[in-house]
């Protein structure tokens, strides 16, 4: 079995440069395409599955908050909310909120330029998590989200063909 992955031509750093080969068969190839939501997703299965990936709670951050980013993340929440299983993955553990700016990955010259710290950054989740059909799952790093990422789209393409 092979599972076609697609990942947007938007990613910059993307999982699954080597293509997973599953310890329970199953084989993953991957294709760059455009994707209308998320990063990551299933052939044929775009309206089931979209994975938005985030590698540092500072670009998390900069999405929700930052004037020059906040109105294109929240049009692709918009989009995401109409996927049926739509992930946000974070590539750091929660812990990363709750310490914010630290452990953040922004440059120590830039946290000053900060507002609200941790309090206001988990404001601006909750109203995501409130407002939005969309699921966080944190990770402890990279390498972690990425196997996860593969197991929920085995998982996903399982589920969706033994229905067939």
């Amino acid at each position: 079995m092979t599972i076609n992955i697609l990942i947007d031509t938007r990613e910059q750093k993307p999982f699954f440069e080597v293509a997973p080969y599953l310890s329970t068969g199953e084989y993953m190839k991957t294709e760059f395409r455009k994707l209308d939501a998320g990063d990551y997703s299933i052939e044929g299965m775009e309206h089931i599955l979209a994975i938005e990936r985030k590698s540092t709670s500072g670009e998390l951050y900069g999405n929700l908050a930052k004037t020059s980013m906040k109105e294109r993340f929240y049009r692709e929440l918009d989009k995401l909310s109409k996927i049926q299983k739509a992930i946000i993955l974070c590539e750091f553990p929660e812990s990363h909120i709750f310490s914010f700016p630290n452990d953040s990955g922004i440059p120590e010259c830039k946290k000053k330029y900060i507002r609200g710290g941790s309090g206001f950054f988990r404001k601006l989740l909750h109203e995501v998590m409130d407002n939005y059909d969309i699921e966080f799952v944190y990770c402890e790093n990279k390498i972690e989200a990425e196997k996860y990422a593969a197991q929920l789209i085995r998982d996903t393409w399982v589920e969706h063909n033994s229905k067939e």
